[in-house]
């Protein structure tokens, strides 16, 4: 599935003139056709630029960062990450355990999707927790180095990247 069909799915999306419940979009997150789920992830961001955001997106969104689709995956970052005013703690549960993955895409969608917007609004409560989880895992120490933070500058090098 590529760009084409995410074009698409955004296209869709935008038609749906009333919104859609949070049970039909259950539904849809389970479908078996990407397209459907993709779909579902289109009309909650569109929801959540209307300000009709519910908790339970963040929810379904979450269940499905593990999605066999790229695009899926990725969409679903996005969902999440527009509930880190209100769900931090939430949001770092998935960077800690997304960032240490072995999948190099996983890693860069947690980077720049999530923790990069952690760190830029919760610098202080998370970066030196970051930065001991870097020390423990070369997987997270290259996640924290995908992210912008220290001042604006891609790619600064962590205590725990210099201590390597």
């Amino acid at each position: 599935m590529g760009t084409k069909e995410l074009l698409v799915s955004r296209e869709a999306a935008k038609r749906h003139l009333c919104r859609v419940s949070i049970g039909e979009l259950r539904v849809m997150c389970h479908n078996k056709q990407q397209k459907k789920r993709l779909l579902a992830l289109s009309i909650m961001r569109k929801q959540i630029a209307e300000a009709h955001a519910p908790n339970g997106y963040f929810e379904l969104a979450r269940m499905m960062i593990h999605d066999s689709c790229n695009n899926c995956r990725w969409q679903a970052f996005i969902v999440c990450g527009e509930f880190l005013e209100k769900r931090s703690d939430d949001i770092w549960s998935i960077v800690r355990r997304c960032g240490q993955s072995p999948d190099d895409d996983m890693r860069t969608v947690t980077a720049t999707v999530l923790l990069e917007h952690l760190l830029e609004r919760y610098g202080r409560r998370f970066l030196s927790i970051a930065e001991r989880l870097a020390k423990a895992s070369p997987n997270f120490a290259d996640t924290l180095n995908l992210c912008w933070f220290a001042g604006g500058k891609k790619g600064t090098r962590t205590d725990s990247e210099k201590a390597r």
